[in-house]
């Protein structure tokens, strides 16, 4: 989104902020473009990202032996 001058280091959203699209859902989405494969409609809360990311860990750990 575009920079806030009035508030600076924000910038404005481009889609809402509800109950069921909230900021682990943006942490989650921006995993995802950096290549991981997580689920962002399965991000409710912060633990279910880190269930994902320990499910990723562990995929890449066994790929590595």
């Amino acid at each position: 989104g575009e920079r806030l001058a009035e508030f600076p280091g924000w910038y404005a959203g481009k889609s809402s902020y509800h109950l069921f699209y909230d900021c682990h859902h943006f942490t989650a989405s921006a995993l995802r473009a950096a290549g991981l494969p997580i689920r962002p409609w399965w991000a409710f809360s912060g633990w279910m990202i880190s269930l994902q990311l320990d499910r990723v860990r562990k995929y890449h750990e066994e790929e590595v032996k």
